[in-house]
């Protein structure tokens, strides 16, 4: 029954979104540019700066400068602990992006997500992956050609991991290791925070 009324929730809100964005101006966006851990104890200590690669699908609702977005970004990495693990993480969030004219041509925008992050990663020896939840909060600007747009944006993707009964914290061990129910990285079993530093390209149509 309360799965029954989650889905039943998700519909109803689905259904009041598209309403409400009856009038819609679609919009894609591609970005580019680098991921840099600033937080999450061993996860900041343990990697470096990643190239991150994603794209945003947002609906603009008329000229009132509010949008629906989609986001999904993905990135490599390489651990630099004794046994090096590359890690694979993709995140996928949805939110909403508010968007101001600054001067001719010239837009800021801010946008609110939340969502799912996912890791997967193998050594030598292990291979695994986990998933938690994601927010992320980001600003940028843009300046626009006709239908196409181009602009930096940074952006605090957080991504909260959590221990579960009987792992070891990070900071007993820094490294990758064996726990009951398969491999972990004890570098993300933390709350992850990012800065990321990107370049965007856009089209509406």
């Amino acid at each position: 029954m309360a799965r029954l009324r989650i889905v039943l929730s998700a519909l109803l809100l689905v259904a009041w979104s598209a309403s409400a964005f009856a009038e819609v101006t679609p919009e894609v966006e591609l970005v580019s540019g680098a991921a840099v851990p600033v937080g999450g104890s061993s996860y900041q200590d343990d990697f470096g700066s990643s190239l991150k690669l994603g794209v945003r699908a947002v609906l603009w609702q008329g000229n009132s400068g509010l949008g629906l977005e989609l986001a999904a970004d993905g990135m490599d990495a390489t651990t630099g602990a004794s046994r090096k693990a590359d890690v694979t993480r993709v995140r996928v969030l949805g939110g909403v992006r508010v968007e101001t004219l600054l001067a001719e041509r010239l837009q800021l925008f801010a946008r609110v997500l939340a969502g799912v992050d996912h890791f997967s990663g193998k050594d030598s020896l292990l291979s695994g992956s986990d998933s938690a939840l994601a927010l992320e909060l980001g600003v940028g600007a843009r300046i626009t050609l006709g239908r196409f747009s181009l602009g930096a944006q940074v952006g605090l993707p957080l991504a909260f991991y959590e221990l579960e009964p009987g792992e070891i914290s990070p900071d007993q061990q820094g490294e990758i290791f064996v726990v009951p129910g398969g491999w972990n990285a004890a570098y993300l079993r933390t709350t992850t925070v990012d800065l990321d530093c990107l370049g965007t390209l856009a089209v509406t149509f």
